[in-house]
């Protein structure tokens, strides 16, 4: 589980967007920084669309919704399921 302070990456289906502090909201919640909502879709659809999976070496990836669910049925998310 992340704590607040470590440091991640957020990774799209465009690539490597950057590095950043994690910060939880006061529900422990991780939060997406705004400067990457808009390079991630977030701005023009709802942020509930976003898939964060935890990644190797304590990174983050975050990728929107319809690109996991692809992911998934192709059986390349690493999940069970």
């Amino acid at each position: 589980m992340a704590t607040t302070g470590d440091s991640s990456e957020i990774r799209g289906p465009g690539g490597f967007y950057g590095r950043f502090r994690i910060k939880l909201d006061a529900k422990g919640r991780l939060t997406l920084p705004a400067l990457y909502r808009r390079s991630l879709g977030a701005g023009e659809t709802d942020e509930a669309g976003l898939v964060l999976r935890q990644g190797t070496e304590g990174y983050v990836q975050v990728v929107p919704a319809s690109v996991f669910d692809g992911l998934a049925r192709s059986g390349a998310t690493g999940g069970s399921g």
